[in-house]
Formats: C-alpha cells, structure tokens, sequence
C-alpha cells in the first residue's frame, strides 16, 4: 500500500485559484464600500482594459456626485492611491480582476460576474440617497433639541443647543465608507 502523498505547492496554487470564493472571502472583499463601486463599475467592462485613472475618475464621481469638469484633481489623485494600493490588489489577489501596475492598467476578468448578487441596491448604487436621508434625519434631530433647550431655558441655551444640532447634522451626515 502507498501512503498518500502531499500536493505540491504548485497544485496548492491551481487550486486556491480554480476554486471560487469561499462566503468569508466574499464578504471580506464586498466589505468597503469603495471596492463595491469599484466592482459594480467594472461589471460593464468585462475583458476590457481600463486605465486606472479614468477608473479613479468614475469612482470619484459616484461618491462625489460631481461630474468630471467640476472634480478636484486631489480627490481623484487620493481615489487614485486608494485603488493602486490597496482595492485593485484585494481584487486581483481574488482574481476578480487583472491589474498591470506598471501599464496603470484594470480588466475585470469573467469571474467578477459572480459578486453581482452580492451588489444590492444600497447607498452604493445611489449615495445621493442614503445621505439626503441621514441629512434630513440628523436635521429634524438637531432642530428637536435646539428647539427643548430654546424652550425649557428661554433661549439662554439656545447658542449651545445650536451647536450641539450642527454637530448632528455634520456626523450624521458623513460618508464613512468612502474608502
């Protein structure tokens, strides 16, 4: 009787790479929300380079809300840095995508289709959304408790209720995924 051999590494390899992503792995890589637009950008360029500057440009964009002519060229570039070092290569590490670092360059391969169902309808595919909603929220909250104080002290304590609105308003209003 034989006893049973050891894969090699290179058969470890070909498998970690043929085998699809396991549920941890999936959730890890669809966990920030930068990656998310990224992937859902890239599932309409499927085997189609695109340079990771216009790549940045349309990230930015989306979170952002602005359309290319009125984007600032730092939060491109800052977008930009955020893919070259840490999404794209999550990606690639995935094989969801091909990244040349050397040409600045992203193809998504035919395996990134297999994260769409994982893609929901969320303040990622529309973030004008979700923040008018927690503007609104944090608002309403901010003019409840300005109005108590202004009511139970007479307007004494209004200066400080104002402030203490404007400071709901500024945290609930802010996009904590945007890298």
């Amino acid at each position: 009787m034989q006893a049973p051999t050891d894969p090699t590494d290179s058969d470890r390899e070909r498998t970690a790479v043929d085998a699809p992503l396991d549920r941890d792995e999936l959730f890890a890589l669809l966990q920030s929300g930068r990656r998310r637009r990224v992937v859902r950008h890239l599932l309409e360029f499927v085997g189609e380079p695109m340079p990771v500057d216009a790549l940045a440009t349309a990230i930015a964009r989306r979170e952002h809300e602005t359309p290319s002519e009125g984007l600032d060229a730092s939060v491109r570039e800052r977008v930009e840095i955020a893919l070259d070092h840490a999404h794209l290569p999550q990606l690639a590490a995935a094989d969801v995508v091909e990244y040349d670092r050397d040409r600045g360059r992203v193809t998504a391969t035919p395996e990134i289709e297999a994260l769409e169902p994982y893609l929901d309808d969320g303040p990622d595919a529309a973030p004008a959304a979700g923040r008018a909603v927690r503007l609104a929220l944090a608002g309403l909250a901010g003019g409840a408790v300005a109005a108590a104080f202004a009511w139970r002290n007479r307007i004494a304590e209004g200066v400080g209720a104002g402030t203490l609105a404007a400071l709901l308003v500024w945290l609930l209003g802010r996009d904590d995924e945007s890298s």
